[in-house]
Parts: structure tokens; sequence; C-alpha cells
């Protein structure tokens, strides 16, 4: 009888030992899941050119198929929008700023300022009629005067309105990236890079679409925080009261001093390069910044706007901050810039976590 006892109680510790050594290797395999899980938070103030980055990602990573059949008729769609939008506003800004219009063009142009780009299909025939508006003199002219208060797209739409109205036309990636929508809720993307799965977030920027940034901050590998450099001499949407830099740095304040990304990677992403080296030109950083006494001249206004940000760090010590300054519709900038981020946190994870 002792025997049996000795032999049952041999079986059940080894029955235990196995299902111990199950446990150990499930909670291996799920610490090595989790640990190649890269969780990456795109933030920043509305026009930033968060979206813009993010679709960049998806034609960088997801080569084959980026952009679904859908997704393609909406882009389409946007671009009609778009292109609609900007030559209503500028035939508004050529009767604001009396810009003499030729007579053959009257009737077409109080159809394009009556029209609700909306519900307006962009035919081939108005995508005509906006090829001839832009060939116009003083529609050229105006443009010169407004085109920083302008979609930032609008030149892109005007080249390129008669191609989206082809029968057949289905968006190229150049297309896509000049799209412009307001980005709304939480959009993710999903793809692979060197054994890793990236999770891409893209909030909406907005004021209003700001309340949902909380449901995002968990388990964030790295915050891309978006400011764009050419937004120094605009004002918000929301409250033309509101220097639109002033509102990014405030943004920034509270993102990087909150108990939400103390163990995370903040990288900074100073947007729209391009933009901002045109403008800088002629409009003088200390419109937004009194304090500047760099002049017209690229780099140091670059350095200034860098320092203002990384002065909002009160906690340097145990918070870095990356900088980057990129052009988002330049995908060999995104690309670059975007390796040396994944270098970065590649690094820094199998340093932390001994994943090869």
């Amino acid at each position: 009888t002792g025997d049996k006892r000795e032999i049952s109680m041999t079986c059940c510790g080894r029955k235990r030992n196995l299902q111990t050594e199950i446990i150990d290797q499930g909670i291996k395999k799920e610490k090595e899941r989790r640990d190649r899980q890269i969780r990456l938070l795109l933030l920043g103030t509305g026009g930033s050119g968060k979206s813009t980055i993010a679709k960049q990602l998806r034609i960088i990573h997801q080569k084959a198929h980026p952009f679904s059949d859908e997704e393609l008729n909406d882009f389409k769609a946007i671009l009609h929008l778009n292109s609609l939008k900007a030559i209503q506003i500028l035939i508004v800004s050529c009767r604001k700023f009396s810009y003499e219009l030729p007579t053959q063009f009257q009737k077409v142009c109080h159809f394009f300022e009556a029209v609700n780009p909306l519900t307006t299909s962009l035919t081939p025939s108005l995508a005509t009629k906006i090829k001839q508006l832009w060939d116009c003199d003083s529609i050229k002219r105006c443009y010169q005067e407004v085109k920083y208060s302008l979609p930032e797209n609008a030149l892109y739409c005007f080249e390129n309105v008669d191609r989206f109205c082809q029968e057949g036309y289905v968006p190229t990636p150049e297309d896509i990236l000049h799209a412009r929508q307001r980005t709304t809720g939480i959009i993710e993307t999903v793809f692979e890079l060197n054994k890793f799965t990236f999770t891409l977030i893209d909030v909406g920027g907005q004021r209003s679409e700001r309340r949902k940034w909380l449901h995002c901050f968990k388990e964030v590998t790295a915050l891309l925080y978006c400011v764009a450099l050419d937004e120094y001499d605009m004002t918000l949407i929301e409250d033309d009261s509101v220097n639109r830099m002033s509102e990014a740095l405030a943004v920034f304040s509270d993102m990087i001093n909150g108990p939400w990304f103390e163990r995370s990677h903040v990288i900074m992403f100073l947007n729209k390069d391009d933009l901002f080296t045109k403008k800088i030109q002629s409009v003088d950083l200390k419109v937004a910044f009194p304090k500047y006494k760099g002049g017209l001249i690229h780099d140091k206004a670059i350095a200034f706007i860098k320092d203002e940000f990384f002065a909002k760090n009160t906690r340097p010590d145990s918070i870095t901050i990356y900088c980057h300054v990129t052009v988002a519709i330049d995908t060999e900038n995104i690309k670059f810039v975007f390796n040396a981020v994944k270098d970065m946190i590649f690094s820094a994870r199998v340093k932390h976590s001994g994943v090869l």
C-alpha cells in the first residue's frame, strides 16, 4: 500500500512538473510575442502631416497592396473635392484682392464661387475649366500672393486636375500623399519588419479629436510627435486667436510632462520643411516668437524651434527627445528617417529583452 501511494505521488509530481513546464513555456512565448510588438503613436495638432507620414509608411512597408480598391476610390473622391475647394478659394481671393478676371471667365468663376464641393462631381468638363482658369495670368498672380493661405496641395491639384478625371483613373502613390482630408477617430496600420510587428496609430489632431487620445496611450513603444514648421504665422481653424505653433508647443508640453510616456521613446518630426524653406525666406519667425533674432535664415530658425520644444521637457534626465526634420510627401526622406527611428527602437528593444 505504501509503495502504491509513493508511485501515485510520484506520478502526480510529474504531472505538476509537466503542467508547470507547459505554463512556463506559454509565458515565455507570450513574452517573446510581446517583445516583438512595437506600438508607434502618431500625435500632433491638426494639419501637422501625421496622416501623410502614416500613408508613407504603408507605401514603404506594404508594397504589394498598401491600399484597398475602396480606399483608392475614396482618395479619388478626396482629390476631386480638394481640386474644387482649391479653385473656389483662389477665385474668392481674386475678388478680395481686386485681381481682374477676364470677361470670358466671369460665368465659370461665378459657378465655382457658388458650388458646394461636397456635393458636386468633378467632371472632365469642369476639370478643363479649372485648367483654363489656372492658365489665366491674374489667377497665377493672385496665387503667388495668397498661396500660404490656400490648401497646401492646391498647386498639385491645379497641375493634375485633368488627369484626376480621366476614364479609369486610379490614384498613384504620389496622388495619395497629396490628398488632404481631416483625420477623425483612430486609424491603425500594421506591418511586419525584421520579425517585429509594428502597429502605427494615427489619431485626429483637431481639438475635438484629442479626447480620444487617452485611449491610445497604453503600452506605447514610441511617441511620434509631428509639428508643421510652416504654420508659425498661422492661426487655428477652431480658434483664430491662437497661433498654430503655440498650440503645438502647448500640446507637446502636456504630452511630454504627463505620466503616459515615461518609458516610451519620444521622437519629434519637424515636418513640412519644404514649405518652411520657402516661407522663411520672406516671413520672419519673430511673428510667432518675438525673442527670435536669427533673421530669415533656415538653419537658425530650425534650431530655435527645436530648442523651444526641447525646453518644454521638464524631465530631461529621464525622457530623451529625438528630433528629425521631415518632408512627409518625400518618400525617400521618410524612408531614411524611419530607418533611423527603427534602428534606435530595435537597439533598445534587443538590449532590454535579449531578442535577436
